[in-house]
């Protein structure tokens, strides 16, 4: 179901928060209502699992999202599956939650990059030794704005060179 125009000018402030990233495989958690969700993606299947490691531990999604045994989102697929999940566990769906594939993920409305993944940068521009203070954690959306133009091609380049979605 696509979202209608309304719900997309507020997609910022409908989205939960989450922790993580990653690649091979991504892996995402937030909390909603009491619960901790743990969001895994690898080998072309995505699992939802809430209270992971708990008593009350529950699968509460398991959807294959790619034929191909791969591990990684791209920035605007990550923007549409935590997307899609967050509005999921707002509106208390998720178990009948249903996920376009990766190969129908581009015609989302939210196929763009947004507030994930986010991205440590270092933002120092000095010639010295970098500590924690020169680095600054950027949203997707925040680092293509930010990146001088030889970097943007480097992160784009990564990008791409991650494993063909099928």
């Amino acid at each position: 179901m696509l979202p209608d125009k309304k719900r997309l000018m507020h997609e910022t402030d409908q989205m939960l928060r989450f922790e993580g990233g990653g690649a091979c495989p991504v892996q995402y958690e937030c909390s909603h209502r009491g619960h901790r969700y743990y969001i895994r993606y690898r080998f072309g299947w995505l699992i939802v699992t809430r209270d992971l490691g708990v008593e009350s531990e529950k699968e509460m999604l398991t959807q294959q999202l790619s034929k191909n045994e791969d591990g990684c989102w791209s920035d605007e697929e990550t923007n549409v599956y935590l997307w899609l999940i967050s509005q999921a566990l707002i509106e208390e769906r998720l178990e009948s939650l249903n996920i376009p594939p990766i190969a129908e993920i581009r015609r989302h409305p939210h196929f763009k990059k947004g507030r994930y993944p986010q991205y440590v940068h270092t933002v120092c521009r000095e010639d010295h030794p970098h500590v924690e203070l020169c680095n600054r954690v950027f949203s997707a959306k925040e680092l293509e704005e930010w990146l001088t133009p030889d970097e943007l091609v480097k992160h784009n380049q990564y990008q791409q060179n991650a494993p063909e979605k099928i």
